[in-house]
């Protein structure tokens, strides 16, 4: 059975008259795409987890935009993404429930990014290993820690990788594995870009082009 966070209820009730509609809606079609999700606050706005982030939506001061965490995965049939590239998770706005997709529609991108959820969850399911392959498992996690490097000026530290980009990377198989590849000043880079952002809103909003990059094997200022 669908269980509410009391954290989005709060969210919700302190959103913007015109947004408290448009958020209740998804919320519902939400849950009634799929019962098992669960609700969480994170960089300051609710997401909703199947099998790791589905989808998330955000008021602002004019709109309120939601958008699917594997959209550029999706099909987008309804062609309501916005794939241009400053787009962030392809994301959709509102400015008033009449400008939602039909429940129809929106039911069915949750289902095709539920099934991607799934399908990514099943691909990366391992088998029971011997302690070799374990510690082997270990080595490369120990690769997501900080790193120093010495340089002809000193040492290049890289700092603690944040929780939300280590989650983010965990989704992400390809983006995760060039980003240990790195090099320490490459991978500092991407930290440091993200951890300097002084909005949740605007650290939501890196995250996802930094996965993109990495999924593509490209460093942060790789133009």
């Amino acid at each position: 059975m669908s269980q509410k966070n009391p954290a989005v209820d709060g969210y919700i009730e302190n959103a913007a008259e015109f947004a408290q509609p448009i958020l209740k809606r998804l919320r519902k079609l939400i849950h009634r795409a799929c019962p098992q999700v669960v609700e969480t606050i994170k960089w300051g706005i609710p997401y909703f987890e199947y099998h790791g982030l589905l989808v998330g939506m955000a008021a602002f001061k004019q709109h309120v935009s939601f958008g699917f965490w594997r959209s550029k995965q999706m099909s987008d049939p309804a062609k309501l993404f916005d794939r241009g590239p400053k787009a962030s998770m392809c994301n959709v706005r509102a400015a008033k429930v009449g400008d939602l997709p039909s429940d129809d529609v929106i039911l069915q991108y949750l289902a095709e990014a539920m099934q991607l959820n799934e399908d990514a969850a099943e691909g990366t399911r391992q088998p029971r290993t011997n302690s070799r392959a374990k510690s082997g498992t270990r080595s490369a996690v120990r690769k997501l820690t900080p790193q120093a490097t010495k340089t002809g000026r000193g040492r290049v530290v890289v700092p603690a990788i944040p929780v939300d980009l280590r989650e983010h990377l965990a989704s992400h198989s390809p983006a995760k594995k060039f980003f240990t590849d790195l090099s320490p000043g490459a991978q500092r880079d991407y930290i440091v870009w993200i951890e300097s952002a002084k909005r949740p809103a605007t650290r939501a909003s890196r995250l996802a082009p930094t996965i993109a990059q990495l999924n593509e094997q490209k460093t942060l200022n790789w133009k």
